[in-house]
């Protein structure tokens, strides 16, 4: 088994928080491919992102004065929102573990591909 990769350059505390945790979360023996550690940068990368839109919105308060003098919602809040959407998304693609083994009855698709593949005879 290979030493654990470590976080790419340029994330910020929150991102390195949660790639060390995903990869502390590993099951035994299992080891992230490529597109699960590009989907886990993109996460982290986001996680980043939100932390620091959060950070903006904290100093600058939930409300700005918009171009036409009225107050409305930080923009802020939605993009922080979108970026841990992002975050989970990309998060649900990494492969933590095995996929499970399954046993058992065939699904009625399964049944009917089997039947097509024997109807059709010896190649």
């Amino acid at each position: 088994m290979s030493a654990s990769p470590k976080p790419p350059g340029g994330l910020q505390a929150a991102g390195t928080s949660l790639w060390r945790a995903v990869l502390a979360d590993l099951a035994k023996g299992w080891e992230l491919d490529a597109a699960d550690l590009s989907n886990l940068e993109a996460a982290c990368v986001a996680v980043d992102r939100a932390t620091a839109l959060e950070r903006l919105v904290e100093d600058e308060g939930l409300t700005i004065e918009g171009s036409t003098g009225r107050t409305r919602l930080h923009p802020g809040i939605a993009e922080a929102r979108l970026q841990r959407t992002a975050a989970a998304v990309a998060l649900a693609r990494v492969e933590l573990a095995p996929p499970d083994v399954r046993t058992g009855a065939l699904s009625g698709r399964q049944r009917a591909d089997l039947r097509r593949m024997v109807s059709r005879g010896p190649a």
